[in-house]
């Protein structure tokens, strides 16, 4: 994600300000991130997601957006993600993912709450994305 991390590291050379109001923005969903250098690159990756998830997939429950961005956010930490492209690909590919398997995948296991089915729904995507 060379281009993503190299496009964060000139807004924050050239205008830290745009940056500040991204981490800002998204304060709520990030403070719990580890590493702290990872919070300006993560609020930008968030920031793609959203805008990509409301302009491509707007009827896609609330839930289900926030899976498909935390399911982008792990496989950036994983270096999984190859360029900001694949951020837009991967949230495509997780809905077409939902809408073809959810089903399936909830007959085919029991979970003690919902968090844990669709957690472990996502967990299923990211393992597969991961091969």
């Amino acid at each position: 994600m060379t281009d993503l991390i190299n496009k964060v590291k000139e807004m924050i050379n050239r205008d830290i300000t745009s940056v500040q109001v991204l981490v800002n923005k998204y304060r709520d969903v990030l403070e719990l991130t580890k590493i702290e250098e990872d919070i300006p690159y993560l609020a930008f990756l968030i920031n793609i997601c959203i805008e990509h998830l409301n302009t491509n997939h707007n009827n896609l429950p609330k839930d289900w957006k926030g899976w498909a961005t935390i399911a982008v956010r792990n496989l950036f930490l994983d270096k999984k993600l190859k360029n900001i492209e694949d951020i837009a690909k991967t949230i495509d590919e997780f809905v077409v993912f939902w809408k073809s398997d959810y089903e399936k995948y909830c007959d085919d296991i029991i979970a003690a709450t919902d968090y844990d089915k669709e957690r472990g729904f996502v967990f299923k995507f990211e393992l597969q994305k991961n091969r």
